[in-house]
């Protein structure tokens, strides 16, 4: 009886990893959505009243495929590193991407990422900046490159993960 016991536990591993054959199965380039529907993200307003710095977005979302899958969550905290006297803000953002098969870790610049002040908090950051990815676990482990995110109308993002592993 106890030989069954590892039996099952690789087959619930299988029933983990999508049947479709999505290219996040092996650590290459890919693309996921991160779902609008369901975003979750707290500010937390450190120090003075106002944007100042210190001061986070911190969330959750869905990750689906262009399909509509679930496939995984994405988890995010962006800090304000230097606001602006025309309300935009120059952003730190580390985050993960939690997959069937491993987590992938990114990490936003602050170079170039300025937030428009009328964008409102449950929305996308319409931000140009760099996205290096800094780990990953599983498939992804010693996973290095870069992603880049492109808004869609209805608020989901596309991440093009342009990802390689030693």
């Amino acid at each position: 009886m106890p030989r069954i016991w590892p039996r099952l536990l690789s087959a619930a591993a299988v029933l983990l990893i999508p049947a479709s054959g999505h290219a996040f199965e092996e650590c290459a380039p890919f693309a996921v959505v991160v779902a609008s529907e369901g975003r979750q993200i707290e500010i937390v307003d450190h120090g003075i009243e106002g944007v100042s710095p210190g001061d986070q977005r911190i969330g959750v979302a869905r990750l689906v495929t262009e399909d509509g899958d679930d496939v995984g969550e994405i988890h995010w905290v962006a800090t304000v590193v230097q606001p602006h006297e025309d309300g935009s803000s120059r952003l730190i953002s580390d985050g993960v991407l939690r997959l069937p098969t491993g987590d992938v870790m990114y990490r936003m610049l602050p170079e170039a990422t300025f937030r428009d002040p009328d964008v409102t908090p449950l929305s996308a950051a319409p931000v140009e900046a760099t996205r290096l990815i800094t780990g990953g676990t599983g498939v992804f482990a010693g996973v290095s490159g870069d992603l880049a995110w492109e808004r869609q109308d209805n608020d989901d993002l596309t991440f093009t993960m342009n990802v390689t592993c030693d």
